[in-house]
């Protein structure tokens, strides 16, 4: 608890656990010169002030120890109210949340790695398929162009099998043996990746 000064008029052991000082050591000094950081007295004694005119506030602050060790806390500030319904004190409850805060620091980093990591996984498998489809786009045309040569020489060795002399039926058969040994070559490439 706090006065409207705000010097510390309780200490309970929980603030002596979490600050390291004794009741003996606080009582009638200010807590914020004590226990808050320099840079932070000032936001501090204005989140104090706007107690002190009646308002409850919960806020979370950088605190020190006595032994210089910084830490998190959780704060539940009430204005003290004596019988006439005079605003006299603070009275304050803290909550070290330091560890918490770690630990929510920590499971933020590790799922931001974890989203990097999938992004990174689906941007992979994206490229895994665009290259997959360009490759059985590219394996269809050196496949379908073979073999519209090899339906094309047979129709035409057929069509004109009775029209034309050996040597033009053997330069179409000629051609459907290569054309087949080079599409058979092409297959066996394929079957091996």
């Amino acid at each position: 608890e706090y006065d409207r000064n705000f010097n510390v008029t309780d200490w309970n052991p929980a603030s002596e656990k979490i600050f390291g000082y004794t009741k003996e050591e606080m009582i009638g000094k200010k807590a914020i010169d004590l226990i808050i950081p320099e840079h932070h007295r000032s936001k501090v004694e204005t989140v104090l002030k706007h107690i002190l005119s009646g308002k409850v506030k919960t806020s979370i602050n950088e605190n020190i120890t006595k032994n210089g060790k910084l830490i998190t806390c959780k704060w539940h500030d009430t204005p003290l109210i004596n019988r006439d319904e005079i605003i006299i004190g603070i009275t304050a409850m803290c909550e070290d949340i330091t560890k918490q805060i770690k630990y929510e620091e920590t499971l933020e980093a590790t799922i931001e790695n974890r989203t990097l990591e999938l992004s990174k996984a689906k941007e992979a498998a994206e490229q895994a398929n665009k290259a997959k489809s360009e490759f059985l786009s590219n394996i269809s045309h050196e496949i379908r162009t073979p073999m519209h040569q090899i339906l094309s020489y047979s129709q035409f060795g057929v069509k004109k099998i009775d029209l034309v002399n050996k040597e033009k039926l053997l330069h179409y058969f000629s051609k459907i043996g290569a054309i087949g040994k080079n599409l058979l070559v092409l297959l066996n490439d394929i079957l091996d990746i």
